[in-house]
């Protein structure tokens, strides 16, 4: 009985231990690239005002704003400039790391 009690610990252990590795493997987000800027969608809280994070790298240059997905567009609100840029939803692309 002794050595069932151990080989189910290890069995559960061995199982938290997979799933905790595997759900902070992968990391998403949402790309738009065209020949002279990427603009980058994360699903992560944006730190300065409500909504979800986002930036946008231009000729070395990066600007940082908070994106919300509205009538199948995503409006995005910069830092910098306090200005919105609509974008459709479909010219993103999803990406993921493993």
């Amino acid at each position: 009985m002794k050595y069932i009690t151990w080989l189910v610990l290890f069995f559960v252990l061995s199982c938290v231990f997979v799933v905790a590795r595997n759900a902070h493997a992968a990391q998403q987000w949402y790309e738009f690239q065209t020949d002279t800027f990427r603009i980058v969608l994360m699903e992560k809280e944006c730190p300065s005002k409500a909504g979800l994070g986002a930036f946008r790298e231009f000729q070395g240059d990066v600007a940082y704003g908070c994106w919300s997905l509205v009538a199948g567009k995503v409006h995005i609100l910069w830092d910098k400039t306090n200005r919105v840029s609509a974008i459709p939803l479909e010219v993103f692309v999803r990406k993921e790391t493993q």
